[in-house]
């Protein structure tokens, strides 16, 4: 937004926070409830935000659910909740933005342990003390999404603090 893009974001639950997170912008993003299990609610999200912004140059992947606990006792219900939301989402939003996105424009999927129950045991195996910040990942994105990075392409880099390292 500080680059002048139009946000479109998507919540599950939590209306008060989604427009506070848009009222913080200065009306620069416009939040979309969107349930990432139901595959009808990622559709009409993609529609609703080329309708309101006339098109699509960037898509953002980053909704995602974890299941821990010994592999003796899988939660199956959990289980199915990470593949639909974790990959079977990102699939249908990936086929949605393709009819919009045109020559030059970008998909990022993002990744983000940092509110999760494995978060302080993540921090102790980091080469960094500290996860990075949301305008940490921000201008990471802005940075792919910009001129400058058109000759990046099918990669995987990681912004982790060296937890890949």
């Amino acid at each position: 937004m500080a680059d002048g893009a139009k946000v479109a974001f998507t919540y599950a639950n939590s209306r008060d926070r989604a427009e506070a997170v848009a009222a913080a912008t200065g009306g620069a993003a416009h939040p979309i409830r969107a349930d990432n299990r139901r595959e009808q609610d990622i559709e009409a999200a993609v529609a609703a935000t080329t309708d309101r912004f006339g098109g699509l140059d960037i898509l953002v992947n980053n909704a995602a659910v974890g299941s821990f606990g010994p592999t003796t006792d899988p939660k199956m219900d959990e289980i199915d909740a990470m593949l639909t939301i974790d990959v079977r989402s990102v699939i249908v939003a990936i086929r949605e933005a393709l009819a919009h996105l045109g020559e030059g424009r970008r998909i990022i999927n993002i990744g983000s342990p940092a509110d999760g129950p494995l978060a302080p045991a993540m921090l102790g195996v980091m080469a960094t003390d500290q996860y990075g910040t949301a305008a940490e990942v921000a201008a990471f994105v802005s940075y792919l999404t910009g001129p400058e990075a058109a000759y990046i392409t099918g990669s995987s880099l990681n912004i982790d603090g060296g937890f890949t390292a």
